[in-house]
């Protein structure tokens, strides 16, 4: 969805005037006016997708990347949920020590700030990955690099989970694609590699 900035004036006012009534329509005035100020239009769409916009989508193209991000840390975390007890005695030893990164970190709140972003709408505005709602997704960590390397192992596996967790070894591989490359980086002084 792409608004004119007449559109978005019009839907703002428009909002304002509905948020102070008690409404029994499906639309959300401070979800609109939240998505419009934030530049999060897109979003207005998948909350309502039974309302028949017109013209392209026009989402951002960090969007689907940021949702198999999200799913890929989903997996990841409910991994370690279920095998919760069996990882204690081996966490923390020197031969897994990749094991310990087992919560999703966010992004860059500086450098990855369309990614932040859109992880925020999909988890507190959207109710996406509710697993992730209420945290802070943000950092002053370059991790996107690291993400895209993981899910070059997780996208392999995908379709091999059968009860949507990952075994030993295909945790093991994703985690540790995130420390991968161990030389310097162009851009390595703020990124986990």
């Amino acid at each position: 969805m792409t608004l004119t900035n007449g559109e978005r004036i019009i839907l703002l006012m428009l909002a304002d005037i509905q948020i102070n009534k008690p409404s029994q329509y499906e639309i959300e005035p401070e979800f609109i006016k939240s998505a419009i100020l934030d530049g999060q239009e897109w979003a207005i769409r998948w909350q309502y997708p039974a309302v028949p916009f017109s013209g392209p989508k026009n989402d951002p193209p960090e969007l689907e990347e940021v949702l198999d991000i999200l799913e890929m840390w989903d997996v990841i975390e409910r991994t370690y949920e279920q095998n919760r007890n069996d990882r204690q005695a081996s966490e923390g030893k020197g031969d897994s020590e990749q094991l310990n990164y087992n919560r999703f970190p966010g992004f860059d709140g500086n450098h990855e700030t369309s990614y932040w972003q859109i992880a925020h709408y999909l988890t507190n505005k959207l109710g996406r990955f509710t697993r992730f709602k209420g945290r802070y997704l943000g950092g002053a960590v370059h991790r996107l690099r690291g993400y895209q390397r993981m899910l070059e192992v997780y996208r392999k596996t995908r379709l091999s989970l059968t009860d949507g967790t990952l075994t030993d070894d295909q945790l093991e591989a994703i985690l540790s694609a995130m420390k991968e490359p161990v030389g310097p980086t162009k851009d390595s002084a703020n990124e986990i590699v």
